[in-house]
This record gives C-alpha cells, structure tokens and sequence, in this order.
C-alpha cells in the first residue's frame, strides 16, 4: 500500500489538547484512563502498553521498528491509530545504530522525515525534516504544533535511568542491549544536547503562546525538575 503524506494532518487538532506519550518507567504509575478522547502521540512501542492505545503513533528509530514489525504490532493496529514512519527507516543512505535498512510495510501509514540534532525545529508543516532532539519527544513536539495543539501535555518521559531497570515502562528487548548490568542514559541526552533542545523549544513554543505541562506523577527525574510537573487530571480539566 503506498504511503500517505503527514501533511493531511496540518491543523487537524487545531486549537485542540494533545497529550504525547512516551514510554518511560514513570509511565506504570500514570492513569492513562484519563486521556479519554484527547488527542495522544505516542511513539516507538507504546502499543505493549496493556490499555493505551495512541491516535497516532511516530517512530524514526528502525530498531523499535523492527521489533514491533517482528511482533505484528503495527500492521495489527495500523487501521486503528495512525501509524506515522520517518522514511529514513528505509533509506539506505542513512545509518541508524547499525541496524540494516528496511523495507516499507505494506499496510497503511503516514511518512514524516527525521533530520539530525542540529537540524531547525520545525512548527510549520511534514514537508521538511523535523529536528530529531536525540530523542522522539522532539519530533513527536514539533508534530503536535502542526497538528494545530494549543495546550500540549507530557506524559512517560523522565531522561534519566540509575539502575539496572528497564528505560522503559515494559522489559526491555534485546535490541537495546541491556542484558543484566546496570545502566543509565547518555551524557548527551542527561546533560546535553537532547535536554538542552527541550528547554529552547518549551521556551520558544511558551513565547508563541503554547502551553506545555509535564504530566508525570514522578517529580523527582530529570524532566520534571527541569519543566516541573502538573497533575494530569487539573490539566485537562
């Protein structure tokens, strides 16, 4: 099935709520119930989540692809939720952790193009790479401001791991190498150029008059001392 463009999604949400969902630890404490009919991103392999189910799903990185792909996870759910891939999972030109190049699938999804850290954050439209930020928050970010959301809120994302525990709100798989030996995120993301990113985009999207709320229940991570957090249920009223 050929690819839909991103781009029918401009301003379908406009003035809207969106809540985006990551897949942190912190994510097996949130109610997720909550989000009833908001508008969700989620991203990479939210759908082993017991309950959640996004209304859009983004992935760029192909090892969370290929998982889910292994799985049947998104040709399963493709018809349910938006399924929206960044082509350079299929670009043989681009090197992503080694992994090999992918073919694209052949059930229904959406196509969005991932750049690189230093690439221009971009509000305005899928027809231009989105700003990677190191991490898919950032594209998912850039999304929901496309999308047309006035109000965006945050939820599954802490950017910090200090034991051997999962990065994540499930096991993680083998294609992120853990093993049984404690762990814990790159300087890059904790102290770098990721969180660096997420503090210019908040304050330039708080400037555009876009208000953006950490929802997470946990309030001692890296991301919520950062941006601080709001209790999800006051948020959406």
């Amino acid at each position: 099935m050929q690819a839909r463009s991103c781009n029918e999604f401009c301003d379908a949400h406009r003035d809207d709520t969106i809540v985006l969902v990551g897949s942190a630890p912190s994510l097996n404490d949130t109610d997720l119930s909550l989000l009833g009919g908001t508008p969700t991103i989620g991203c990479n392999r939210i759908l082993n989540h017991p309950t959640f189910r996004p209304t859009y799903l983004m992935t760029s990185d192909r090892r969370p692809y290929i998982e889910e792909m292994a799985h049947g996870n998104y040709e399963k759910y493709c018809r349910a939720l938006k399924i929206m891939l960044s082509t350079t999972i299929f670009d043989r030109n681009i090197i992503c952790h080694n992994t090999p190049c992918q073919k694209p699938p052949s059930f229904l999804w959406y196509a969005w193009r991932v750049g690189c850290s230093s690439t221009p954050f971009n509000w305005a439209n899928f027809e231009q790479p989105l700003c990677s930020f190191g991490s898919i928050l950032g594209p998912m970010l850039q999304a929901a401001v496309i999308m047309g959301a006035a109000r965006i809120g945050i939820v599954g994302v802490d950017m910090e791991c200090t034991s051997a525990a999962s990065l994540h709100f499930y096991k993680d798989a083998s294609w992120e190498g853990l093993n049984d030996r404690p762990r814990k995120l790159g300087d890059k993301v904790i102290r770098g150029s990721s969180l660096d990113l997420y503090v210019k985009a908040w304050k330039e999207l708080s400037g555009r008059g876009i208000e953006l709320a950490n929802l997470s229940p946990w309030t001692n991570t890296r991301f919520s001392k950062c941006f601080g957090a709001v209790d999800m249920k006051s948020f959406l009223g």
